[in-house]
């Protein structure tokens, strides 16, 4: 049996994808449209029009559908967003570029409903729908991705410390900040793992402390 729309696009890790903007967080409409027909081809939208309202504020709306192979319909999401300004505040006698904020906002989030990025309007940061993968990265550039969290601390181990097993501090610190992502990962399923790996890291750091005092 094949999958859902919604079970498909809801197990799709959106983080890498978003923007930050005064306390809130965005995710790109041009990732997400492109990510929706990489899935769905035969995905469309429209912009059906913006509605004024007696205060002068308005409302924009987007239609999505996903049609089947013989042209049946297999998903449909039409929604309606306030024209907002970088506040999120309803703007009034909104200009054109308010209006096309607000369509490419619209936009995303008809796809929210049918899955993609959900978990980001629900205020979380991490995609629990999303399957279990981990890449841990060296200071010189390697890379290594596992879906097993048993392994990680292992890999984080090994790609803590150079081939030889040496470091430098500025090193070491460069790791801890490039495997955030992991780390939290890590911290958050395998708190266990992440506190071996954590004072791993802080004996090495303080021995090369010591070797430099």
């Amino acid at each position: 049996m094949s999958k859902s729309v919604w079970e498909t696009l809801s197990a799709i890790d959106c983080n890498g994808h978003t923007e930050e903007k005064n306390g809130f967080t965005y995710l790109s409409w041009a990732w997400a449209w492109s990510t929706l027909k990489k899935h769905y081809p035969n995905a469309r939208f429209e912009k059906t029009g913006v509605q004024y309202l007696e205060d002068s504020t308005a409302l924009a709306c987007v239609h999505v559908w996903i049609d089947g192979e013989e042209g049946s319909r297999i998903e449909s999401v039409t929604e309606f967003l306030p024209v907002l300004d970088y506040k999120n505040k309803p703007v009034a006698n909104p200009n054109c570029f308010d209006i096309n904020s607000a369509y490419q906002r619209c936009l995303v989030k008809c796809m929210a409903y049918m899955g993609l990025g959900m978990y980001i309007y629900q205020g979380e940061t991490i995609n629990q729908n999303a399957p279990l993968q981990f890449e841990v990265k060296s200071v010189s550039g390697e890379s290594e991705k596992t879906e097993d969290l048993s392994g990680l601390k292992e890999v984080m181990l090994k790609f803590m410390v150079g081939p030889d097993g040496t470091t430098t501090l500025n090193n070491l610190r460069q790791f801890w900040a490039i495997n955030k992502t992991p780390l939290e990962q890590m911290e958050r399923l395998d708190p266990e793992s992440y506190k071996s790996v954590y004072d791993a890291f802080m004996k090495k750091a303080e021995g090369l402390k010591e070797k430099t005092a």
